[in-house]
């Protein structure tokens, strides 16, 4: 699988490109995308985009319904402090496994910029074997985020333990 992180700057212009008018971005082409509600809700995008798998991060949204033959999963997590560090470190290491596999997923939080693209980062950083900072910075590359101070924190503190 090739990593993100050994991608030509030209290739993350492809990127952005190909994801212009969109929600839901590409982190790992054709293998990690990061989303909203929203999207998660779209079913027809979904499919179009080859998605296997949709994992939902928020605990205010409303579980999704998805076609039978996509795989959903829901990690209930907070905007902020207070989520289990359980739940936070399960999230990462089956996203993480999904990724390894190949297999197509989206991870999607309410609005898609603050746990999508942190537990993405967190994921990216443990496949492709490099600091959350690294991975933070190739995961904005694409569009905008606004990330929880307390979320973070919590994350940066599990992955400097690990």
């Amino acid at each position: 699988m090739p990593s993100a992180v050994d991608m030509s700057d030209t290739a993350l212009m492809k990127w952005r490109k190909v994801n212009e008018g969109t929600q839901m971005r590409e982190v790992i082409p054709s293998v990690l995308w990061i989303g909203n509600a929203h999207d998660a809700r779209e079913i027809k995008g979904i499919i179009d985009a080859g998605i296997q798998v949709v994992i939902g991060l928020a605990i205010e949204e409303p579980s999704v319904q998805v076609p039978r033959d996509i795989i959903y999963c829901r990690f209930p997590m907070l905007d902020g402090d207070g989520n289990s560090s359980v739940l936070m470190v399960a999230a990462v290491n089956l996203i993480s496994a999904f990724v390894r596999a190949q297999t197509p997923t989206l991870v999607a939080c309410s609005g898609g910029m603050s746990r999508s693209p942190l537990i993405a980062s967190a994921v990216l950083a443990a496949v492709d074997d490099i600091g959350l900072a690294e991975a933070i910075r190739l995961v904005t590359t694409n569009g905008p985020c606004d990330f929880s101070p307390s979320l973070y924190n919590d994350l940066r503190q599990l992955f400097e333990c690990n």
